[in-house]
């Protein structure tokens, strides 16, 4: 994907481990969240290059390329016959950014590179401070380490230049003789990326060499984040010498984990499904306590158990549910049953809102138990293996549970419940919210109470005045959220909803909640909406992929492909690694972080689980029902993995004696060597070519399928 200036955003990310560079397309450092971070650690604040006495300012960045594993700065020449490239990766806890020299000219070239490299050690929350630093230089490894400290942990910021290396009219590259030259420097200076900040400048750092007439040269610098002593130097050695081995490495196994694709009529939907991935594989970190995800870059940096959950389902359709395990098992290592067990703490769940980077949990929300359980059972139909661990916080969560006359019980005629309790932290709600009754009781779909509790959605939430659910109900006091908001929708994602009610529902959403931006926080006809507020107007993908959900699961495809569409196209303009937290419902500009993870996975969700609809069940059991929109004549989904089975299937409608037909192609490449599908169609209205129906009834048909089988069912 190539963006040119008038279409730059203010985003741009990489990620890697722990490590992550935030920065402008343009190549500029415009906020004090861009740089160079490691967790929730500031290392560098900015780097630049001038060569030959030309700073490479962004008003010089011509276009820029963004690749999944790199992202390409072209620059206008800046003396004749000199084209010059950077060229950006991550590699662990480091970002190498690679200067590209071509002499395109007939006599040789002097090249001069001067780096600044600014350095600000600080944590997320601090801004301008008085911290001290001290430089010192490797002659032998051509860096600089400044060291500082924060409390009383040590951290290294090493920067220097690395291997070059020559392309040759063979192709092969080979070492490139450089001269560097490093002054070091105390010079503290105040730096103003839209609030002060203090950085420090340790060096006057200079790369000399010549290049021949049609020679190209790649010149790698090196910025290394490092704490333990023993770590600093050996980071910064692979990143320095190994540097384009590592480059086509992390490039591969990029190619490798982003195989899901889906292929389309719509170009924007099947670049945002692989740049989702891309986000949601970037937001996993490893810690000394376990695997976690970030809820967004660039300023989440803890480990928010709410937005994880929700992520999940996009990671679980993805088929990484090893990666899935380990990140349920942390959150579930920091379950305190206390905290659902005493009576002053009814309404905050068990599990850990938020996990910080120290190791410390905070626990204030009403809703992650039932999205625990949502996310594990998520993970266990499409293949996952159950942990003790898990299966342990499972139980005593179920456990837990309070009802009162079948709805969740949130305590709040005792307990005023605050503002933080559910993902609406700017706003009190009491009683029992709409999704949290939503999330209980699709987690429960197995227990004895499902269907009582399915009832009290349907009769208890249901606002017959409004033809909407209420946003939160308390069975105990009556009293009632009347206002229209998105979480009513999370019960439609989950089918919990009497066809009648759900029409009726998705029409009012439609009339008040939709923008040409995705699904707003409040109805536009409210007194207190304004489309920039938090939760009182702006839209969110997490209420627009809510939304995409509720109409596939419901039969209204095309607006569920227009949310789809609308996602898609906020992600071009957007960060393009990524999906925005939230949007303006009237101009769209982003408000939030960007990229969100919740954003990602919900996208990858609706798109897998409601417009394929692949679903899993217990056992061997693959559900598909798909739902084609009417201006697609096509659609397909390649390289699916679940139930250890990894499969493509293709969509297409046909026409024959005046029927609408749906033709499913599903070829099988790795896995079992037969499959249990369950189409939702009845028998009688199907054809099954290489596959033979073993059962089915008037809802379904289950047909066991080969290698390749394909499927045809009338629309």
């Amino acid at each position: 994907m190539e963006i040119k200036n008038k279409d730059f955003s203010n985003r741009c990310y990489f990620s890697k481990d722990n490590s992550f560079l935030w920065r402008d397309l343009d190549n500029s450092f415009k906020t004090k969240w861009c740089g160079i971070w490691n967790k929730d650690i500031k290392f560098f604040e900015y780097f630049a290059y001038c060569v030959n006495g030309t700073w490479l300012t962004p008003n010089l960045c011509e276009k820029t390329k963004v690749q999944t594993s790199q992202t390409i700065h072209n620059y206008v020449e800046t003396e004749k016959n000199l084209v010059i490239e950077e060229i950006v990766f991550p590699n662990k806890n480091s970002i190498i950014s690679v200067l590209s020299l071509k002499n395109t000219g007939k006599e040789a070239k002097k090249i001069k590179i001067n780096l600044e490299c600014a350095v600000n050690i600080r944590e997320k929350g601090e801004n301008w401070h008085l911290r001290t630093y001290h430089p010192s230089k490797n002659d032998l490894r051509k860096c600089v380490v400044v060291e500082s400290y924060l409390n009383t942990d040590k951290y290294n910021a090493i920067y220097g230049c690395g291997m070059a290396k020559t392309i040759l009219k063979n192709s092969k590259t080979a070492p490139k003789k450089t001269n560097t030259k490093i002054n070091l420097l105390q010079n503290y200076k105040d730096h103003y990326p839209n609030s002060k900040q203090r950085c420090f400048l340790s060096s006057d750092y200079y790369v000399e060499l010549n290049i021949e007439p049609g020679e190209k040269v790649h010149l790698p610098f090196i910025y290394s984040c490092a704490k333990e002593q023993n770590d600093m130097y050996h980071e910064y050695d692979e990143s320095a010498l190994k540097w384009n081995e590592k480059k086509k490495a992390w490039a591969l196994g990029l190619e490798e984990k982003l195989k899901a694709k889906i292929a389309t009529p719509d170009k924007y939907i099947d670049n945002a499904f692989v740049m989702a991935q891309h986000s949601l594989l970037s937001m996993i970190q490893k810690t000394d306590f376990g695997d976690g995800m970030y809820a967004g870059f660039p300023w989440f940096l803890s480990f928010w158990s709410r937005d994880t959950f929700w992520s999940l389902l996009g990671v679980n359709e993805l088929g990484f549910l090893d990666e899935s395990k380990k990140i349920m098992s942390t959150i579930a290592s920091f379950y305190n049953e206390e905290k659902d067990k005493k009576l002053f703490s009814y309404g905050i769940n068990g599990l850990p809102t938020k996990i910080s980077m120290n190791k410390t949990s905070q626990y204030y929300s009403c809703d992650l138990n039932p999205l625990f359980l949502t996310a594990y059972l998520h993970y266990s139909y499409l293949g996952g293996q159950k942990t003790q661990l898990l299966d342990a916080a499972e139980k005593k969560i179920k456990h837990n549970l309070r009802l009162v006359d079948y709805a969740v019980d949130t305590n709040t005629a005792k307990n005023q419940q605050k503002v933080e309790h559910t993902w609406m932290d700017t706003i009190i709600r009491s009683g029992t919210p709409i999704e949290v009754q939503a999330l209980w009781t699709a987690a429960l779909g197995k227990e004895t109470v499902f269907e009582k509790m399915k009832h009290k959605i349907n009769v208890g939430f249901y606002n017959n005045e409004a033809d909407y659910f209420f946003d939160s109900y308390n069975t105990e006091t009556k009293t009632i959220g009347t206002k229209i908001r998105p979480n009513a929708l999370v019960a439609l994602m989950f089918n919990l909803v009497d066809k009648e009610k759900a029409d009726k529902v998705l029409a009012v959403a439609k009339k008040e909640l939709h923008s040409k931006y995705g699904i707003r926080t409040l109805s536009k006809y409210d007194k207190n909406y304004t489309p920039a507020a938090y939760h009182n107007g702006c839209c969110w993908g997490l209420t627009s992929m809510w939304g995409a959900c509720a109409y596939f699961n419901y039969n209204y495809n095309d607006d569920g492909l227009a949310l789809l569409e609308q996602a898609s196209k906020q992600q071009m303009k957007g960060n393009p690694y990524g999906f925005d937290e939230c949007n303006d419902s009237d101009s769209g500009k982003s408000l939030g972080a960007s990229p969100q993870a919740w954003s990602a996975g919900l996208f990858v969700y609706a798109i897998d689980a409601c417009l394929f609809g692949i679903k899993g069940e217990e056992k061997n059991i693959i559900v598909i029902d798909p739902r084609l929109p009417s201006k697609w004549p096509y659609a397909a989904r390649l390289e699916k993995t679940m139930k250890k089975s990894l499969f493509d299937i293709k969509l297409l409608r046909r026409k024959r004696s005046g029927h609408t037909l749906l033709q499913m192609e599903l070829t099988f490449k790795k896995g079992a060597k037969t499959n249990l599908i369950k189409i939702m169609r009845p028998r009688s209205k199907m054809e099954v070519v290489n596959g033979f129906i073993k059962a089915g009834n008037d809802k379904y048909t289950l047909v066991e399928a080969e290698n390749k089988t394909v499927i045809v069912i009338e629309e």
